[in-house]
């Protein structure tokens, strides 16, 4: 781990909690600094303490205020339009919960500098047309679930993208995690509502249970997918924290054992008590685990910080090995299921070529052209990775070459199989 690295998960936790911060007795490189905020998504959290920090360089510091000012403008004009949504929603009859974002956001100190790529809505299985038909009256652009996935979109070009989930998990994150279980994996079917800071409003949201059980998976899956972000961990910690007395915590911890990833969620709990952001009691008495172990994920989500995307060598690694020891027929459903996946990348369906190369829909006899066009623009266009499940973006800000990506890859390989994190 970095200086930097180190003393940005201390800025991150004076900046959610509202504490003032001091200096780092450590030199720091303060670009540096920024732009690792900047790539765990964290940026004007963490600018909330600097921005007015004496010990900081002025030019610092007026980024700093660049960035807060920036975020917190665009978050109020979002969750306005999130609001408006959310009341003609209720309007059509509609119940939209929210998941994640507004119900973590409510604890940072400043709510409006928790940045977030878009808001996930969960909505019954049975009103999802209903509900993005209804989204397309008012201005957003809707873009239909897929099959096997757990959402479909909603992008507006003032209040941002909605994620509709219909499922709380997709049909590949419950046939991995759960297992021969997933079957037993229902749906939520309690809510509350909770008034949102001082707006006078009020969200619907998961109950406690529901919610840290749904964080927990969510960061597993990224965990196997991609790596984590510090915010995804510290955002499951500060739910965790804030709301332990809800949870039932021996129901919940019995759950992570039973699907596997206990361990890797108490890995990531105590290397944020090792770094001074929570102490034992917010987890409920958690024993401490390793430190150098904590230390060794912790590297792992810096690293996720500066790496090109991961080729998925780790998802891999998990779907076929890791849970499969214990019953070989959930090992040749899986092995189908990945034929599945592999098919439909190599030989995608008519609709989705259709949506791609809109001559298609009236002169179906060029569909072999536009096979050829789509296996031409994978090989030649360089801003993308291909992977056997989907093709990632590759950031402009996130070059590597291909062997720190699969040193990255193999980093997290050896955190699952040699520390056991996940069984």
């Amino acid at each position: 781990m970095t200086n930097e690295w180190k003393y940005l998960i201390y800025l991150y936790k004076c900046s959610v909690f509202g504490e003032e911060a001091i200096a780092s007795t450590d030199e720091i490189d303060w670009k540096k600094l920024l732009k690792l905020a900047s790539n765990q998504a964290i940026s004007a959290t963490v600018s909330l303490s600097l921005k007015k920090a004496d010990f900081v360089p002025e030019e610092i510091r007026q980024e700093c205020s660049a960035r807060t000012l920036s975020s917190a403008i665009n978050n109020m004009q979002r969750t306005q339009v999130l609001f408006d949504t959310l009341d003609y929603l209720s309007d059509n009859g509609f119940t939209p919960i929210i998941l994640k974002g507004l119900d973590i956001a409510r604890f940072y100190k400043v709510p409006d500098c928790r940045t977030s790529a878009d808001n996930d809505l969960f909505f019954p299985f049975d009103d999802e047309h209903e509900v993005l038909s209804a989204l397309s009256q008012i201005g957003y652009e809707v873009e239909e679930r897929k099959e096997g996935m757990n959402h479909g979109e909603a992008s507006h070009p003032k209040g941002g993208t909605i994620e509709t989930h219909a499922k709380l998990y997709s049909d590949t994150t419950a046939s991995s995690i759960f297992g021969a279980y997933k079957d037993e994996m229902k749906l939520p079917d309690k809510f509350k509502t909770i008034p949102f800071l001082g707006s006078g409003r009020e969200i619907s949201v998961l109950l406690p249970d529901d919610a840290i059980f749904f964080l927990a998976v969510h960061l597993v899956k990224h965990f196997i997918y991609c790596g984590i972000s510090i915010r995804q961990a510290f955002d499951f910690a500060l739910y965790f924290s804030k709301c332990k007395d809800e949870i039932d915590t021996e129901k919940f911890w019995a759950a992570c054992e039973k699907f596997g990833f206990r361990d890797f969620l108490f890995i990531l709990l105590s290397m944020f008590i090792y770094e001074g952001c929570f102490s034992e009691s917010d987890f409920d008495g958690l024993v401490m685990q390793d430190k150098d172990l904590c230390d060794k994920m912790s590297d792992n989500i810096e690293k996720f910080s500066t790496k090109v995307m991961p080729t998925f060598d780790t998802w891999n690694y998990y779907y076929f090995r890791h849970l499969d020891n214990a019953d070989k027929n959930i090992r040749k459903q899986r092995k189908k299921e990945h034929r599945k996946i592999v098919l439909g990348a190599l030989f995608p369906s008519a609709d989705e070529l259709e949506k791609k190369y809109g001559f298609l829909k009236n002169r179906h006899f060029l569909y072999p052209v536009a096979f050829v066009m789509r296996g031409f623009s994978a090989l030649f266009n360089k801003e993308k990775k291909q992977s056997l499940s989907k093709t990632v973006t590759v950031p402009n800000n996130k070059k590597a070459k291909e062997n720190e990506t699969a040193s990255f890859d193999n980093e997290r390989i050896v955190l699952l199989s040699d520390f056991k994190l996940m069984k």
